[in-house]
């Protein structure tokens, strides 16, 4: 009986995890009930590297995947050209489905540049950018911010990130310790600053 696509690749995941169990040809052909041609056509390009989702082997067509590039963009996944792209599409298919559904309405009174309105008073974008995001608007203020303001900026700002990442569990207690006295260091220099620019 010939095997369907989709069990070949169950069928190719399976013999590879059970090789890098350990397990010979001989106990791989038991549990599997493969032949030992199909297990040795398999594992002849096995390098270590492998389609997490179809099982292929041949590294030409293997590529690296980042499932969440925002929040963990070290990890990644090795995929074929295939499946990467089908999975590529289908998380594209959702972030732009995500980016159609409507937040919320704009106020009605507010001009923005880059934006029109249409006839029933909503923005709309006129520029946008190669991946259909309406560009960030540009405000003009002529208000001038002094250096010391800037400075106290920041402090404030190194501040609470030295803060933010000395609370993560995650880091390592020395770095947390580290980044602790950092944000320190930034909070006592805006006390200083203000300090100084209350006694001018």
């Amino acid at each position: 009986m010939r095997r369907t696509e989709k069990e070949i690749g169950k069928l190719r995941l399976r013999i590879i995890e059970l090789r890098q169990k350990g397990k010979t040809y001989e106990e791989i052909r038991r549990i599997t009930s493969a032949s030992p041609t199909t297990i040795a056509k398999i594992l002849k390009n096995f390098k270590g590297r492998y389609c997490v989702k179809c099982g292929e082997v041949n590294t030409e067509v293997l590529e690296e995947h980042h499932p969440d590039k925002v929040n963990m963009p070290d990890y990644t996944i090795t995929l074929c050209a295939n499946c990467h792209e089908k999975i590529t599409r289908e998380q594209l298919r959702k972030r732009n489905k995500q980016q159609e559904s409507p937040v919320g309405k704009p106020a009605n009174n507010i001009s923005v540049e880059g934006s029109e309105k249409n006839e029933k008073n909503q923005m709309i974008p006129v520029k946008t950018s190669q991946f259909n995001q309406p560009i960030v608007p540009v405000y003009h203020t002529n208000t001038e911010i002094s250096p010391s303001a800037t400075i106290d900026a920041l402090y404030l700002l190194c501040g609470l990130a030295g803060l933010v990442k000395a609370l993560d569990q995650s880091t390592d207690k020395k770095d947390r310790l580290l980044f602790l006295l950092i944000s320190g260091v930034n909070f006592f220099g805006l006390y200083k600053n203000w300090k100084n620019s209350a006694q001018k």
